[in-house]
């Protein structure tokens, strides 16, 4: 079994005065065929999981070149289409071959091109034949285009950001696809537009838990192989932008489209609701003014600082031996803790406009209520 590798990837801002030409892949990484390194990038974890794999499952690796530039403004036309069309001659030189496994980010736009993937995956179809295996890695901040899906079997795609899981998902990309060529399942996919434009940072809910089902679905739906969200990417200026779901089953096209559907619902339903808290000029501002007031003063050298507090660190030892002495060890460390711990947020409040939030608020609390519990519960009890 002989399977081509390559990767072509870059995140285009099409608003971005700054231009991409060769020189920025170059700087960033330009891996000719085999000379990527162990450690896998962003968008180019296919090359090295699918090395280890090839050396476990016995298949050929055929490597093509990988080339990532950081994200920046449109990509300089002869820049696309040079490392295109090397990647493409590469291919060519490596035919016959079983599938072409790839690693693309999903929101490069060139001059002259509005879907470079697109372009690409068309070009890989045309060279390989309808017959051969032809799926990549994308990047949730990506173009889902009709001309993509229409040119690969499969796309799978990273549940997370940030971008925590780009290596797992390579490995379910292979996955896949080694099953596909061994004939134990056909991949289809299925893809709902929400029709909308919003951010989904994963470390919170609500999507927090939205992506914790999709992992959940993926192990309980019979048929389902991948289920992803693609954000989009709002500062591509593309026709085809926007949120959708996509879910790829074996060979269960109907179904994915319902399961695809009802999710993309799920997620228009929540609009709005996904973005983290926002902070205006003036709060931003006055935030980063206190966090420095706070800094000179405890960096700035002084007698009267150092007295004070050899004279608090003198009179809470005093008060440590006396709460031993009452209460016990345990309960003298908690109750210390909680002092200090109100203590600090006072002087934050009073002295440098430091304020906590609600959820932090809610935390000391609750430390100052499990404290409260933990010294009076003997007398409580009748102790």
């Amino acid at each position: 079994m002989r399977i081509f590798t390559a990767a072509l990837a870059t995140e285009t801002n099409t608003f971005a005065p700054i231009w991409i030409d060769r020189r920025a892949f170059e700087a960033s990484l330009y891996a000719p065929p085999g000379k990527h390194p162990a450690t896998p990038t962003l968008c180019s974890a296919p090359i090295t999981v699918g090395r280890e794999l090839a050396r476990s499952e016995g298949f050929e690796l055929i490597e093509g070149t990988a080339a990532w530039a950081d994200p920046a403004g449109p990509v300089n036309r002869v820049a696309y289409e040079s490392l295109r069309d090397e990647i493409l001659g590469q291919l060519r030189a490596a035919m016959p071959v079983d599938g072409v496994v790839l690693g693309l980010h999903g929101a490069m736009v060139a001059d002259g091109y509005d879907d470079c993937e697109g372009d690409f995956l068309t070009r890989v179809r045309e060279i390989v034949g309808p017959d051969i295996l032809v799926c990549a890695e994308l990047d949730p901040h990506s173009h889902l285009t009709r001309k993509r899906v229409a040119a690969a079997d499969f796309f799978t795609v990273f549940k997370e950001f940030p971008h925590t899981d780009f290596v797992d998902r390579a490995r379910d990309l292979w996955r896949i696809a080694l099953a596909t060529l061994r004939g134990q399942v056909k991949p289809v996919m299925s893809v709902f537009d929400c029709r909308m434009i919003d951010v989904f940072p994963t470390s919170k809910d609500p999507m927090r838990s939205f992506v914790n089902r999709l992992f959940a679905l993926e192990k309980s739906e019979e048929h389902v192989l991948s289920v992803s969200v693609i954000h989009g990417f709002m500062a591509g200026d593309v026709p085809e932008m926007g949120a959708k779901v996509l879910v790829v089953t074996d060979n269960a096209a109907e179904k994915g489209a319902a399961l695809a559907e009802r999710l993309g619902r799920e997620l228009f339903a929540m609009r709005g609701t996904f973005m983290v808290k926002q902070v205006d000029e003036t709060e931003a501002v006055d935030t980063a003014l206190a966090a420095t007031a706070a800094k000179q003063w405890g960096l700035a050298p002084s007698l009267g600082k150092i007295l004070l507090t050899l004279a608090l660190y003198s009179l809470g030892n005093l008060i440590m031996l006396r709460l031993i002495r009452e209460f016990g060890m345990s309960v003298s460390f908690s109750l210390s803790a909680v002092i200090q711990l109100v203590s600090v947020n006072v002087v934050a409040l009073v002295f440098f406009g430091e304020r906590v939030n609600a959820l932090q608020a809610s935390g000391i609390v609750l430390a100052i209520a499990a404290v409260a519990l933990i010294t009076l519960g003997p007398y409580l009890q009748g102790r």
